[in-house]
């Protein structure tokens, strides 16, 4: 369903201008921290793997040990080593938790602001993406669009109207 701008506007006022403008202006930080939380996710879960992989191989029995004797006061460094390793992984297990948890809450909130443009007539979601998600200068917004200043500041008050009840 596509919006027309053009349409009867309510003026939401200027709170609701601030919230969505500031909604827009961190669009960009926004994909930038869900790309970031992505790789640090998958860095994570590498890190588990291997971890994994050493747990497994410090548990396996030894067999040249196996029937050694044992003086007393000693202490197993292969069983110490191997709960260290797992209180690590599930330190690195809750992390992964919580930073999908927060990775999903970033993607809803993209998903919600990208919904809410492409509902915006195609020329006016152009403005918005070039000057919020972008970051262009209204100088070559401008130059690009064939608008003048005046009309593209125009333009993005009536996003921010329009958006007003979307975010």
């Amino acid at each position: 369903m596509i919006r027309a701008v053009d349409k009867q506007l309510t003026i939401f006022g200027e709170e609701s201008r601030k919230r969505v403008r500031d909604r827009l202006r961190g669009w960009y930080d926004l994909t930038r921290k869900i790309d970031r939380l992505k790789r640090l996710i998958a860095k994570d879960k590498e890190t588990l793997k291997y971890l994994d992989d050493q747990i497994e191989a410090s548990l396996v029995p030894n067999y040249e040990m196996m029937d050694m004797p044992r003086v007393s006061g000693t202490s197993d460094k292969v069983g110490n080593l191997a709960v260290k390793l797992a209180d690590k992984r599930e330190e690195l297990r809750l992390s992964i938790l919580h930073n999908e948890f927060e990775l999903n809450d970033l993607e809803r909130q993209l998903r919600e602001i990208e919904t809410a443009v492409t509902e915006l007539s195609p020329r006016h979601a152009e403005i918005v993406k070039r000057y919020y998600l972008y970051n262009e200068n209204w100088g070559t917004i401008c130059i690009r669009m064939h608008i003048q200043k005046s009309r593209l500041y125009e333009m993005l008050a009536e996003v921010l109207d329009v958006l007003g009840d979307q975010l």
